[in-house]
């Protein structure tokens, strides 16, 4: 068979399988519409009020879960407030000249658009799928948490991270001398967010083993000096101080500071944490 005909084959089939696909909705749609003109004028306009407050409802949820309660003009302007930000802190790291600066403006702009334009599509799609089925309530009412739970989670990662246009424009705007300011700056951001972390984690921890401040300040010095050490990732925050700690046991860093007693509650205490520092060591970080 030549290409030519092959290719009109696989045309033809494709308009025959789009044409039964189109009357197979179209006889569905009919039925319904039967449906509806065969009730009463007063149970008709009730059936669609009853869709309309579906969808309002469904809007309504979804705007709870995305935005916190929250209107959408608030959150705009927060991410406007955002973006400002995160455009003077990189002018802070490595001076920008106004046309940097009006770039990222756009690209952040963008960003803002673009995160409006997917909510907008989101809600669109809960319009489409009203129904006053009770029956069908439930799962929408699932899709919509689903939905807006993804909304929520991008709004707290941020809209300008990862794979934004603000992201991309940083990237290719930016001078080689200025990209190595702002990982610096970067770098020394995330250490001070560890230790602060690993402090905090301390505190924690001593709910279990009683410290004495000389106990407590030798631990932390030894933690800190192991972030200022290592990259470790600002993803491990959480429990930087229990990674970090059981490498030092490992090393018996701790043997001069902690009795017999206090690091056996501290390998126990640390312990859920081991499969946390495997993964950073096949990462190539190791903490010993």
């Amino acid at each position: 068979m030549k290409p030519s005909a092959f290719h009109s084959g696989s045309q033809q089939h494709w308009l025959m399988e789009l044409v039964s696909s189109y009357t197979r909705r179209m006889q569905k749609a009919i039925v319904c519409l039967l449906f509806v003109v065969a009730m009463e004028p007063s149970l008709q306009a009730q059936f669609f009020l009853d869709v309309a407050q579906v969808e309002g409802d469904q809007i309504d949820q979804f705007d709870q879960l995305a935005f916190a309660g929250q209107p959408v003009a608030a959150i705009r302007k927060k991410l406007a407030s955002q973006a400002d930000l995160e455009i003077k802190q990189i002018h802070q790291s490595c001076t920008l000249n106004a046309a940097q600066v009006e770039k990222l403006q756009f690209a952040a702009n963008g960003d803002i658009c673009r995160f409006f334009r997917e909510v907008d599509d989101a809600k669109s799609q809960l319009k489409i799928k009203g129904t006053a089925d009770p029956q069908k309530q439930a799962e929408i009412r699932q899709k919509v948490s689903l939905s807006a739970s993804q909304f929520s989670q991008k709004l707290s990662r941020g809209v300008f991270g990862k794979g934004s246009l603000f992201k991309k424009v940083v990237e290719q705007t930016l001078e080689p001398a200025q990209q190595n300011m702002i990982d610096e700056q970067n770098k020394m951001r995330t250490k001070r967010t560890l230790k602060s972390y690993a402090k905090i984690r301390l505190a924690k921890i001593e709910e279990q083993i009683p410290l004495m401040a000389s106990q407590r300040n030798a631990i932390l010095e030894q933690i800190s000096a192991i972030i200022e050490e290592k990259e470790i990732p600002l993803t491990h925050a959480n429990n930087v101080a229990d990674i970090v700690l059981i490498g030092i046991l490992n090393k018996k860093g701790l043997n001069e500071i902690l009795d017999e007693k206090q690091i056996d509650i501290l390998r126990k205490v640390v312990s859920t944490f081991e499969s946390s520092r495997q993964q950073l060591a096949i990462q190539g970080i190791k903490l010993e």
